[in-house]
């Protein structure tokens, strides 16, 4: 379970908001929270000291593709066809497409594997135009 941090090391450090903590802790992530997690994760990013460099942007995808993938599962499985369009274009704004095609589930089901058990065809469309691969690879 995640706490408020107060840090004596660094009195800059901004502590995440009791909304973001409880939110985390819930296993949902508003668009809100979401926003206030990364500007802190992406802020510490830039101030640690990296072996390579070159690993700063990837580190940055890997995360920035993973919130999105998540807020999408969650989209996905209501059914919310004007928040998958929003969040399928802030992932092309990142450049994390390929976060369509990876699995989100442990029975390996990818987003559009979800959007078809839910029957929704706006959702299946929106993700195949995005680039959602029909035969991902398991």
């Amino acid at each position: 379970m995640l706490s408020r941090k107060t840090s004596i090391a660094n009195p800059h450090e901004q502590a995440m908001s009791d909304k973001l903590l409880e939110e985390l802790n819930e296993g949902t992530l508003s668009g809100d929270a979401t926003d206030e997690f990364l500007t802190i994760f992406k802020r510490d990013l830039m101030s640690k000291q990296l072996f390579n460099e070159d690993d700063r942007p990837i580190i940055n995808g890997i995360v920035t593709g993973y919130l999105l993938q998540r807020r999408l599962v969650d989209a996905v499985s209501t059914c919310d066809a004007r928040t998958v369009q929003a969040l399928l274009q802030e992932m092309e704004a990142e450049h994390a497409e390929a976060a369509l095609s990876h699995a989100v589930d442990q029975s390996l089901d990818t987003l559009l594997h979800l959007a078809v058990k839910k029957g929704s065809a706006e959702v299946i469309t929106l993700l195949l135009e995005a680039g959602a691969d029909p035969k991902p690879q398991r």
